[in-house]
């Protein structure tokens, strides 16, 4: 196995890859784990304000609210 890291960099084994992956879980699964864990770290981090998440996020108002809509 590798792990393509860009069109610049160079293709390293599987050995180099990150460790910070679920086991058992799909890709599609880990990035909304991702997407949740970033976006509640946001929220508690600007004390429940969306205009501060949206900062931290660098996301626009509506995409903040799809995402926290979605996942409630």
């Amino acid at each position: 196995r590798f792990v393509l890291l860009g069109e610049s960099a160079p293709i390293l084994g599987a050995e180099h890859a990150p460790e910070r992956t679920i086991p058992g879980t799909t890709l599609p699964e880990q990035v909304e784990w991702f997407e949740k864990n970033a976006i509640e770290h946001a929220l508690i981090t600007s004390g429940g304000a969306i205009s501060g998440a949206m900062e931290i996020l660098g996301l626009p108002r509506n995409v903040v609210y799809a995402a926290v809509r979605s996942r409630s």
